[in-house]
């Protein structure tokens, strides 16, 4: 999945000298709204691979993120791509290092994902926001070519490229902005995706109502209101 922000950053990243004849993979590749490769299939890579958790547009192998070195292999793929898919995924340590695993030496990597300030988006679920000092924190192993984000579409996009020799980062310590809990967190426990997806779900019955009729409550009362929702992704006028 990915908007003309990702896209573009895609295009200007990644040139058809760095993708002619090379082996290229896609994480996320599910075609909701866009994806990298309308942009980098038609460079000549000699191996273009799209992979997500389900079948669908854009998809050729159907393979959780968390197994792609047991299925492709480490250093596997001279360009790795995954476009708004990083935020989505619970041990998002244990991605970005698989992702950096299956790149080979010198291979590249993009990466695009959410800031703080962007809403909730649960495909199906949604967990946490990077910040500049994140990325460069996480991708310090690597040499870091592109670092940019945007504040309108609270974006961030990365592109680097994994050195000959490769140490990797140890991540343990970085606690990452949840947009589940609304601080920075070392790791979610279950009770607080399961407290969260309940009150989604009761968001979900009441808000029509609260749409309807929220004007008739106390103003303090409202703003309250308007704060559990807005956490939850919801919006109460």
């Amino acid at each position: 999945m990915c908007d003309h922000l990702c896209l573009d950053f895609v295009r200007s990243s990644l040139t058809a000298v760095e993708i002619a004849g090379k082996s290229v993979i896609e994480v996320g590749s599910y075609d909701v709204n866009g994806s990298a490769r309308s942009i980098l299939q038609p460079m000549g890579p000699s191996r273009y691979v799209g992979v997500d958790i389900a079948p669908g547009p854009g998809v050729d192998v159907v393979c959780n993120a968390e197994n792609l070195v047991e299925k492709f292999g480490p250093a596997s793929f001279d360009v790795v791509v995954s476009t708004e898919m990083l935020e989505h995924v619970h041990d998002w340590r244990l991605i970005v290092s698989t992702l950096k695993t299956i790149l080979k030496p010198h291979g590249l990597l993009v990466i695009t994902t959410r800031r703080i300030g962007f809403d909730f988006h649960g495909y199906p679920h949604d967990y946490w926001r990077f910040e500049r000092d994140d990325f460069q924190r996480i991708f310090s192993d690597l040499e870091i070519r592109r670092l940019e984000c945007d504040d309108t579409s609270r974006g961030i996009f990365l592109l680097a490229q994994r050195p000959e020799t490769f140490t990797e980062n140890d991540l343990r310590s970085h606690k990452l902005f949840s947009i589940l809990s609304g601080k920075r967190e070392l790791d979610l426990e279950n009770w607080q995706i399961k407290v969260f997806s309940a009150g989604r779900h009761v968001g979900d019955v009441i808000y029509p109502y609260l749409g309807r009729y929220g004007k008739l409550l106390p103003p303090i009362v409202r703003k309250s209101v308007r704060k559990i929702f807005a956490r939850h992704g919801l919006g109460l006028e």
